[in-house]
């Protein structure tokens, strides 16, 4: 028994590697030369086109590719074994199914912790890294279509743009208000320089002071300032330096419980926003396992010596109306319609409970 179950977890290892090798190398070489001119800098060469392919590989790709991967190996593992009378074979042998499936399910829960694990060290800092190629200046990462705005007490800070590796914020703007919502004063910083402990170090600011008792009277204006300031409130500090996608579980579930206090429309989508990527990324590797089970009923369609085509659309199928509904039940919580998590959980748990059902009643090839 365990020369059986190590059988197929081999066959579903060396598939596995094997159609995630080739389809990377792919798509790689599709991207190097669909993105040639984007990705090329004067300066650099092929080590532009390197970095960018190393980037937007890992960050836009390889989170979809893992499950699909896994896939086709489940497929091909059990539909080479039904085609070749394998299957029939360990039928015959009074050998029931689970002694198959169970070792390819966990096969498949071995690669789901192995991508979580990558997903947390490597693919969140190449998401943080690809979002700054989106940008029409790479050295700028801007959020919310180039303007955040921040209260913290009477102030607003308003920030056009930031770069999350040096820690610096450009166009800021801070207004400062009276208690009863007068404007006192406008400072105009061009880069900030934000220290480890969260304060603010400017040079070559602009301060144009207001005087809201006679406001028919001109600013007054000071021009060429080094500032030293406090900086915004601790609890959405972090939004300014980092893209939600990019951050790791412990730091998604960390930021949901700082704004968890936070009142009003904004604190409310962001707090949804983070819920949704925290409980989509914890999905993902359940997401490997489901489609792990997914391929097995239907490489068990396919009939001893005869074609793997018709099965294989009708996965391929499966996947896409996966893929489709997750992404639609995600548009639907960003928006507010679905609760974050009942209505990520709710596909992958249900699509797994009907896989096992099918599989309890797959006793023979068709």
């Amino acid at each position: 028994m365990r020369t059986l179950s190590r059988y197929f977890i081999v066959r579903y290892l060396s598939f596995f590697v094997a159609i995630l090798v080739v389809s990377t190398l792919t798509i790689t070489l599709v991207e190097a030369f669909v993105n040639i001119d984007e990705s090329f800098s004067s300066d650099a060469g092929e080590s532009s086109l390197l970095r960018y392919l190393l980037i937007r590989i890992p960050s836009y790709y390889l989170r979809d590719l893992l499950p699909i991967s896994a896939f086709a190996a489940a497929f091909f593992s059990v539909a080479i074994s039904v085609q070749r009378s394998e299957w029939l074979a360990v039928q015959a042998a009074g050998i029931p199914a689970w002694r198959i499936v169970v070792p390819l399910t966990l096969a498949g829960l071995g690669i789901a912790s192995l991508s979580l694990l990558i997903g947390e060290a490597l693919l969140t800092r190449a998401t943080s890294h690809y979002a700054l190629y989106q940008t029409p200046d790479k050295s700028e990462q801007v959020f919310d279509g180039g303007r955040y705005w921040h209260r913290s007490g009477n102030d607003l800070y308003r920030i056009k743009g930031s770069n999350p590796d040096l820690r610096t914020l450009d166009r800021v703007e801070i207004f400062k208000r009276s208690p009863k919502g007068r404007l006192l004063s406008i400072t105009y910083l061009r880069g900030v320089q934000v220290t480890p402990d969260g304060s603010w170090h400017a040079k070559n600011a602009t301060l144009r002071e207001f005087d809201p008792e006679h406001p028919e009277r001109p600013p007054t204006v000071q021009n060429g300032l080094t500032l030293d300031l406090p900086g915004m409130s601790e609890a959405l500090d972090w939004l300014v330096f980092s893209e939600p996608k990019a951050l790791t579980v412990p730091e998604l579930n960390h930021h949901i419980d700082r704004t968890a206090d936070h009142e009003g429309i904004r604190a409310q989508k962001l707090r949804r926003r983070l819920q949704t990527f925290l409980h989509h990324r914890l999905s993902d590797p359940l997401i490997i396992v489901l489609l792990t089970l997914i391929a097995i009923p239907f490489a068990l369609r396919v009939q001893p010596g005869g074609n793997m085509v018709w099965p294989a659309v009708m996965g391929l199928a499966a996947i896409v109306s996966l893929f489709f509904l997750r992404s639609l039940l995600q548009g639907l919580i960003l928006k507010g319609l679905l609760p974050p998590v009942w209505a990520t959980w709710f596909l992958p748990l249900g699509m797994t409970l009907g896989t096992l059902i099918a599989l309890s009643r797959s006793s023979r090839p068709r």
